[in-house]
């Protein structure tokens, strides 16, 4: 193993200890570990232990290239975790040398240590496994032999410093070309009044002639201004700051909007005491407010007290000028940032590197998986945004388009990063970005916050909290909670559990002895009610016996008078089931089946009387009808039989024949007496003579076919033909004599049956039916009925306490829809509940002694931390302690590094640099060099980095462009050429070329957005290749505006969502989104409309517009048509908010965006036309330019685009390129302005001014770009949509109740129009 020889060299020694200081100012741990001894001699000590070995990084920091003569060395070394170290984790030190290579066996001469990081060695340095050796000169000397230091190693070493100064020229030729840029604006005018005029201030300027006037007020003018106080400039009279004194304290001014044309412009002919001037000369000029005061005056109620408030802010004599002494102290801040960054200095080793490249940042090699999340609604592009923050070696670049929620993804990853024990330096180019961050963070005990600024009226409101000892109150805050939470809380609710447990089973054990009592009140009464409806029931059923009775002997009755009326008369029929008097009946029966004797047809048979004894009174009558009607037929039996008796032996001929063959005689004798007389007779006499032969011996006739065999079942015997009718006339007469025998024995027996039913029916008494006992069991089971509901009252009443108590305790089955059993479940409550109290009971034992010893202390603690006072007596105290162990330092990229410093923040783990597209790569470096690794979050496809931070906030080229078109580019630096040169460091962000180079594992971009209605979304994504969706699940719902415009015909311009039927979903502004039921949510079927575009190519007369001049005849960069139709629709959205529900004591939020400060000042004098008071009734507007809005979300925005240079390119064919000074026209200012809506976006903007633009958009994923003309395709597809309308048709000049609006006289035109 080599030696290495070290020494501190006595020149540099002054600064060692001076660096070895402040090093223990910032660390106690360091401070602690010096005490008692030589400071630089403890430093030796801790970092080359004499006699023992080590190991070191070593890096070539020579800013010239020669090894073989003197070589400038750093070394840090290797720490191990397992030795004592006097600094927080992560962070070393390094040593800065020189090593005369020229000698033989030199010794490493210390010139000055510097705060690193606890890295991995670099591909710049070297590794040193050494055993060191102090070679102090004033002790015998060291035999030097082995040495480390060999000429071998200061060849291999990479001079790194000389590769990082050959990148760095351009930047340090840039630096000198802004130094040239502020002193050319480092012009004021002094003034030595100033008051009131309307909501504007007029300041008495003096100047030491008309010319000098004319021409400061040139340079200052289109430019945001400060009045400045009289001791910020060396010279009394002349504006004149020095940039040496600059740098150490950039003075402070009061921020104004942009002067306006001088006036009253006279010599002044008295002497002013101390001014030099010959023959000065005074004018008047009228500067507007700043957009924060503007908006401020807009909303005040007590609008005296606030210009009382803002003049007295102002001083009463002093300087008119753009601020440009902060940026004298910002170039020098840059100029030593770069001289630090040629040295390697920094916490994060030589971060050169790879700040040129990003491909040379190293990659992770493995991805952390994050098992808890503070926030659980990150979505997956998120999470992974957050893993490769914390997993990143040097650099991660996070994408964040509008609405992706990267602050939230900041947030997380700060939470993971303070939970790690990392320390974070959270910046950002602007404040509010910077506040905005913090704003998200939740408090946490691991998280000591604590927001820096040398200017801490800067801050806006969402870092107040944590300023000063607002931060540690916060802190205190998140202490208190944290105790609470983690002790207190919990032995309260234990307490208050128990106590909690033993009321509700006190109440529960009462109401369920209750139900008890009920439920066997209830079965009392089920029992009486039962026992009653039983004896009712037999009451009845007694009754109806009776009935049944009364029935059937009334029936029986019936039945016997009928069958008596039947056999006496036979006229009624013989009702089924008649009971038939036995024997009678039989006999009768018999005696009717003896007519079988005369062979009789009988319509049943004895056999059928003796089988189905169930219908014998239906055979019974059979039988007497048939009888009856035999009798009725003796009289035509007696005719036949005297008739067959007088025919004789012979055969019966039937009448018909009989008298036939008399006729057929009578013809043939007629014929035969003329037949002698006329031959041809004689056949015809034949012919009658053959008829009657063949009727003569034709069969003989029979008797009657339909009287036998109706009555005799030989009917063939008597119908036949008869041969000899005394033979049959006999036999006739001797079956009527048998019938007329068996006539006598029925005759016998129906009397006597007769005689047996009369007697049957005198017996025969129907009984009367008594309802007295049915009555009586009814009235008292209705009676009993009548207690029930007081008998259910008891348990109803019981059970509803029950119900209660169950309700209290959350239990599943007292609030499901499904009907229980409450007591059984009251029972199992009861159960569990004392199962929970024998639990608790154990607990509370045992904490019991924790909670003596404890619980008072931690109380009176956090109610000492809470108290208000707490934090602001402590902070003067241990504010010097405080705010070194803030683990999350915020600040702008530009603030002093001073202000680290003295905060004893110096060095941290992680830099997350917000919004870093706005800043140049020179304003980068300050936090870049403080950390060991580096997050970038940004859009570069936002607004780019700015020429200056005004109202009117412009980008170089603007600028530059501007000084053309104005032919200053002679008298300034800002030229064509100069902007070409320097473009990369001022025309695009750092982030933009690493974001393209950089590997996946180290990037990342946010693709789901959950600000913006779909609509309004599908515009942005125009500058986004398609790549947004949607993460809200019913944007539909959740960004209703609610709302329905009209145009001046009153037909809608802009609709609500509606549901299938078509009626107006209502917007609910009562709840947050989260808390409206889902199926309110799946009601919407149309989506409404949520972009609006008024075309301002013509005006309200149809006519071409242009925007308004000044009084040069160049843009003023105002247009007085879309400020009248931007306060016509607030108007309107104002009237449409009051029906919705909004109301001056919860306005709607409305946001109005424009690119100059100049539009929005004429966008509030044309709202004071339609309300003189600037106020809206359910309105909350805020008028602002673009710079002011970005990180800002609004409910409803409009924007006004003004510029229009009156050209119609669509009728007139003039192709038109780029405006030279129409911020308007860079694609990223206009992506922020339509990205801040939420609901509704209404844009106001010429048509023919935007769609030929064509635009340079650069890839998302790689390098290069494309050109399209953007706007047409966002045109276009609004004018498919029918969201394209032109000014005419919002509004008319006539429109009554609108006054017409004149804007205040200023140095220009109020518009032309052609």
């Amino acid at each position: 193993m080599a030696n290495l020889y070290v020494w501190v060299d006595d020149r540099n020694r002054e600064r060692v200890s001076r660096t070895v200081g402040d090093l223990a100012r910032r660390h106690p741990q360091f401070r602690d570990f010096l005490s008692g001894g030589d400071s630089i001699e403890g430093v030796l000590n801790l970092l080359f232990p004499h006699g023992m070995p080590m190991e070191y990084h070593g890096a070539n920091l020579s800013i010239e290239n020669r090894p073989d003569d003197n070589l400038n060395l750093a070394l840090r070394p290797v720490i191990n975790p397992e030795q004592p170290w006097p600094f927080p984790r992560g962070c070393s030190l390094a040593v800065r040398g020189f090593w005369p290579t020229r000698v033989p066996s030199p010794v490493f001469m210390v010139q000055d240590l510097f705060e690193v990081a606890d890295a991995p060695g670099h591909s710049y340095e070297r590794s040193l496994s050494v055993v060191v050796y102090q070679d102090n000169p004033q002790l015998p000397r060291i035999q030097r032999n082995n040495n480390a230091l060999t000429r071998e190693l200061a060849f291999e070493l990479p001079p790194i410093s000389i590769t990082t100064r050959e990148k760095l020229v351009d930047w340090t030729e840039f630096l000198k070309w802004k130094r040239k840029l502020v002193s050319e604006k480092t012009r004021g005018l002094r003034f030595i009044q100033r008051e009131w005029q309307e909501d504007r201030i007029v300041f008495r300027v003096i100047g030491e002639s008309e010319q000098s006037l004319r021409e400061v007020h040139r340079s200052l003018s289109r430019q945001d201004v400060m009045a400045f106080d009289l001791n910020v400039s060396v010279d009394p009279w002349t504006f004149r700051i020095s940039d040496r004194e600059g740098a150490k304290r950039a003075p402070r001014g009061f921020e104004l909007g942009q002067p306006e044309a001088m006036a009253k412009i006279a010599p002044h002919k008295d002497k002013i005491k101390d001014c030099e001037w010959n023959e000065p000369h005074l004018a008047e000029v009228v500067v507007a407010l700043s957009e924060d005061d503007q908006n401020q005056l807009t909303v005040a109620e007590d609008l005296a007290n606030i210009r009382q408030m803002i003049l007295s802010r102002i001083p009463e004599q002093g300087f008119l000028s753009v601020s440009a002494a902060g940026d004298l102290a910002l170039i020098r801040r840059h100029e030593m940032a770069i001289k630090r960054l040629q040295d390697q200095g920094g916490y994060a080793p030589y971060l050169s590197s790879y700040l040129f490249d990003a491909r040379q940042a190293k990659k992770p090699s493995a991805k952390e998986s994050i098992t808890h999340w503070f926030r659980d609604d990150l979505n997956p592009f998120q999470k992974d945004a957050v893993e490769k923050i914390l997993t990143a070696p040097d650099l991660c670049l996070i994408q964040g388009p509008p609405g992706t929620g990267k602050t939230t993804v900041i947030a997380e990853a700060i939470m993971q990063l303070a939970r790690r024990g990392e320390r974070v330096l959270l910046a950002s180019q602007a404040h509010t970005a910077v506040d905005n961050a913090l704003e998200r963070l939740g408090k946490h005990p691991d998280l000591r916050v604590i927001r820096l600024a040398r200017d801490l009226d800067k801050v806006s409101g969402d870092g107040k909290s944590f300023v000063q000892q607002a931060a540690l109150s916060r802190y205190y805050s998140s202490l208190a909670e944290h105790a609470s939470d983690r002790f207190l809380k919990p032995w309260r609710e234990t307490a208050d559990r128990m106590s909690q447990l033993q009321s509700w089973l006190n109440r529960a054990e009462y109401v369920r002895r209750d139900i008890v009592e009920a439920q066997r009140g209830i079965d009392l009464y089920e029992q009486g009610r039962v026992r009653a409806k039983l004896e009712r029931d037999l009451a009845w059923q007694r009754l109806q016996e009776q009935a049944q009775k009364h029935e059937d002997a009334k029936r029986k009755r019936n039945r016997l008078s009928t069958l008596r009326e039947f056999l006496v008369t036979g006229e009624e029929d013989v009702a089924d089931g008649c009971p038939l008097p036995e024997p009678l009946s039989s006999e009768l029966a018999s005696s009717l089946f003896g007519l079988t004797a005369a062979r009789t047809k009988l319509p049943v048979s004895k056999a059928d009387w003796d089988a189905v004894p169930q219908q014998r009174p239906q055979m019974l009558a059979g039988l007497v009808r048939c009888w009856r009607k035999l009798r009725t037929r003796e009289q035509e039996l007696e005719k036949d039989v005297a008739r067959l008796c007088a025919v004789g032996p012979r055969s019966l001929q039937s009448p018909d024949v009989a008298i036939r063959i008399a006729e057929l005689e009578a013809e043939e004798k007629a014929l035969a007496e003329r037949v002698d007389d006329d031959d041809s007779l004689v056949s015809a006499w034949r012919a009658k003579r053959q008829e009657i032969k063949q009727l003569r011996n034709s069969s003989a006739g029979g008797l009657s076919a339909d009287l036998y065999s109706d009555l005799f079942v030989d009917a063939d015997r008597w119908c036949a033909a008869i041969d000899n009718a005394e033979q049959v006339g006999a036999e006739l007469a001797d079956r009527l004599a048998a019938l007329r025998t068996s006539n006598a024995a029925i005759d016998q027996a129906l009397e006597r049956l007769i005689a047996e039913v009369h007697r049957l029916i005198d017996l025969c008494e129907v009984p009367e039916i008594d309802e007295s006992e049915w009555r009586q069991r009814e009235q008292e089971l209705e009676q009993h009925i009548r207690t029930e509901p007081r008998v259910n009252q008891s348990l109803t009443s019981s059970l509803a306490r029950a119900s209660e108590l169950l309700l209290a305790q959350a239990a599943e089955n007292s609030v499901n829809d499904k009907p229980v059993d409450v007591a059984a479940l009251l029972s199992q409550e009861i159960v569990a509940r004392q199962g929970e109290v024998r639990t608790l009971a154990e607990q509370i034992q045992n904490q019991k002694d924790e909670q003596y010893v404890w619980g008072q202390l931690i109380q009176d603690w956090v109610n000492d931390l809470r108290r208000p006072a707490s934090a602001q007596s402590d902070w003067e105290h241990f504010k010097e302690v405080y705010v070194p162990q803030c683990n999350v330092v915020a600040i702008t990229c530009n603030e002093r590094e001073q202000t680290l410093e003295d905060s004893g923040q110096v060095s941290f783990d992680v830099a997350i640099i917000d919004e870093v597209s706005k800043a140049t790569p020179l304003e980068m470096l300050l936090p870049l060099m403080r950390a060991r690794r580096s997050i970038l979050v940004g859009d570069h496809r936002q607004l780019p980095p700015l020429f200056q931070e005004g109202a009117d906030a412009q980008t170089f080229s603007d600028v530059v462009e501007e000084a053309e078109q104005d032919e200053q580019e002679s008298r300034t630096a800002l030229t064509r050429l100069n902007l070409l040169r320097f473009e990369k460091m001022v025309t695009a962000s750092l982030f933009k070329s690493h974001f393209e180079a950089a590997d996946d594992a180290i990037r990342a971009r946010l693709e789901v957005q959950f600000r913006m209605h779909p609509q309004i979304m599908t515009m942005v994504n125009h500058f986004y290749e398609r790549r947004l969706t949607c993460g809200l699940e019913f944007p539909n719902y959740d960004r209703n505006h609610g709302l329905v415009l009209v145009d001046a015909d009153g037909k809608s311009i802009v609709k609500p969502a509606l549901d299938g039927g078509g009626n107006r979903i209502p917007k609910n502004i009562s709840l947050p989104s989260s808390e409206i039921p889902r199926a309110e949510k799946e009601k919407v079927v149309h989506e409404g409309d949520h972009v609006l575009w008024v075309d301002t190519s013509r005006n309200l007369e149809g006519q071409i517009h242009k925007e308004d001049m000044d009084a040069a005849g160049k843009p003023a960069r105002s247009n007085r048509l879309e400020a009248q139709l931007i306060a016509h629709t607030l108007l309107q959205l104002d009237k449409q908010s009051a029906l919705l529900g909004f109301s001056p004591q919860k306005r709607r939020q409305v946001g109005v965006v424009s690119f100059y400060a100049r539009q929005c000042r004429l966008i509030r004098e044309a709202i004071r036309t339609v309300k003189p008071s600037g106020r809206f009734e359910c309105l909350d507007v805020e008028v602002n330019t673009v710079i002011r809005y970005q990180g800002k979300e609004k409910p409803i925005i409009l924007v006004s685009l003004v510029r229009n240079d009156g050209i119609d390119t669509r009728s007139q064919g003039m192709a038109r390129r780029r405006s030279s000074r129409a911020n308007v026209a860079r694609y990223e200012f206009i992506n922020v302005a339509f990205s801040r809506a939420q609901e509704l976006l209404i844009v106001f903007g010429a048509r023919s001014m935007y769609e030929s633009y064509e635009v340079t958009l650069p890839h998302m994923d790689r390098e290069g770009s494309t050109t399209r003309t953007v706007y047409k395709d966002i045109l276009d597809q609004l004018d498919r949509d029918a969201r394209l309308i032109p000014a005419s048709r919002l509004m008319r000049n006539d429109n009554p109740g609108q006054r017409k609006f004149t804007p205040r006289p200023s140095n220009g035109n109020r518009g032309n129009q052609r």
